[in-house]
């Protein structure tokens, strides 16, 4: 019986890359030796492999000098197990888990022993087109690009190995994204989502004041989410006058930031004092350690990100904003900080996370008399000229973000009826339980 073994020989294209062979020898045969390769670089699969093919060797099954090393049938489960193995090493924690949330929602789709090869371009169209968000909605944009991009990588990877013979998404588009259609708030806006949030604290419902408090944070800080649901006591800094929020690793939950770095975040007045009372809150319902979570529901537990979601869409369909989101407060406070506070883009880049600073300036307006307000707030602020009517703006956020009551004007500027606005502000006021 003809001899068996592993060598490796570098990559024509890479020779840093190390492709493995199966080396045949047999002295009867001509030529005596050898060599077929097993199309991956990864030494457990060719492994694998190289017992798979003495087995049909010691069947009569294969004929290395007769034939080619058929490829097997690599099921869903085996590929997505090892593929994920491979990018065990360069992949960040949350990187690795999204590609197992959504390469693992992929194969269950079918079944963990469907064979690979059989996996069709229409296979992918039709799992990506019925992938469903909270209450059965269809997915965002954004998650169907995420899911095809863990797709495409699988199958690249696979590719590369020889477990298909061709790309399935090869020929495939990749789902666009829509440009960002965000809904930045006015003050006015704000004051009433407030309000409707303390006027329905009643009956079951009592004790759901704690939601205008995050919302005022939310906006006030301009952080994500899951780094609001996150937050711990030991990243809040307050010195009476100031309050900062370190966004960083939680080692307890595991989550990272989004960016992965460390980043801290100066969080406005009115949002300050809404974070006083989040942590009084906290403190009184027992969680003092400084890694306790301090964004807690009605009964005293943490409160989890898809239900900040769902309380969010029911106020924002109560006062009329359908399309908006809880991370709509996140694109209002870096929009406020870059066009109604001016601060600039470098500040806001930081405070808000972005890796590109691309990102930040896409939320300035697209108006051609932007710079111009910028030169004339300038010169109201030394003296030279007078507030102007458009500077009625500028004046409303300032007032809300630093806790102040807005006046008829900023009614008016926000387009919202000042006989309603006067009420929410007035329940606005309220303390909140």
């Amino acid at each position: 019986m003809p001899s068996l073994d592993l060598h490796t020989k570098p990559s024509r294209s890479d020779p840093k890359t190390l492709n493995y062979y199966a080396v045949f020898y047999d002295p009867d045969r001509r030529p005596k030796r050898i060599w077929r390769t097993l199309r991956t670089t990864d030494k457990r699969i060719a492994r694998t492999k190289l017992a798979g093919i003495e087995r049909q060797m010691a069947s009569g099954e294969f004929d290395p000098w007769t034939e080619k090393i058929r490829g097997g049938s690599v099921t869903l489960a085996e590929a997505d197990e090892q593929y994920r193995e491979s990018c065990e090493r360069r992949d960040r924690p949350i990187t690795r888990k999204a590609k197992k949330q959504r390469i693992g929602a992929f194969v269950h789709h079918f079944a963990p022993d469907y064979p690979l090869s059989a996996i069709s371009p229409r296979d992918i169209t039709d799992f990506l087109d019925g992938l469903t968000g909270h209450g059965g909605h269809p997915a965002m944009p954004n998650t169907v690009n995420g899911y095809w991009a863990a797709l495409f990588g699988l199958f690249t990877w696979c590719t590369e190995q020889g477990f298909v013979k061709r790309h399935p998404m090869k020929d495939l588009d990749a789902p666009t994204i829509p440009e960002s259609d965000f809904h930045v708030f006015t003050p006015a806006e704000m004051v009433a989502l407030e309000a409707a949030i303390l006027s329905d604290c009643t009956g079951r419902r009592r004790h759901r004041a704690w939601f205008a408090d995050v919302v005022q944070f939310a906006v006030c800080s301009g952080l994500r989410l899951q780094e609001v649901t996150s937050l711990r006591h030991s990243a809040v800094r307050d010195d009476g006058h100031q309050m900062s929020v370190t966004v960083r690793n939680f080692v307890r939950s595991g989550r990272l930031t989004k960016s992965g770095k460390v980043r801290e975040v100066q969080v406005l007045p009115r949002g300050a004092k809404a974070l006083r009372r989040i942590q009084q809150r906290a403190r009184d319902l027992g969680k003092k350690s400084p890694d306790s979570r301090i964004i807690l529901g009605a009964h005293g537990t943490p409160t989890h990100h898809s239900k900040i979601v769902e309380h969010s869409r029911e106020y924002m369909d109560m006062i009329g904003l359908p399309g908006a989101t809880f991370h709509d407060l996140r694109h209002t406070f870096i929009s406020w900080c870059l066009n109604e506070l001016g601060l600039g883009v470098a500040a806001v880049q930081s405070m808000a996370g972005h890796a590109d600073a691309n990102r930040t300036i896409s939320y300035q307006r697209v108006r051609g008399s932007t710079v111009q307000d910028l030169i004339h707030r300038a010169l109201v602020v030394s003296g030279v000229e007078r507030p102007a009517p458009r500077d009625r703006s500028y004046a409303a956020v300032a007032r809300y973000v630093s806790g102040l009551s807005l006046d008829e004007s900023d009614a008016q500027t926000s387009g919202a009826d000042s006989e309603e606005l006067a009420e929410a502000a007035s329940a606005s006021h309220q303390s909140p339980k």
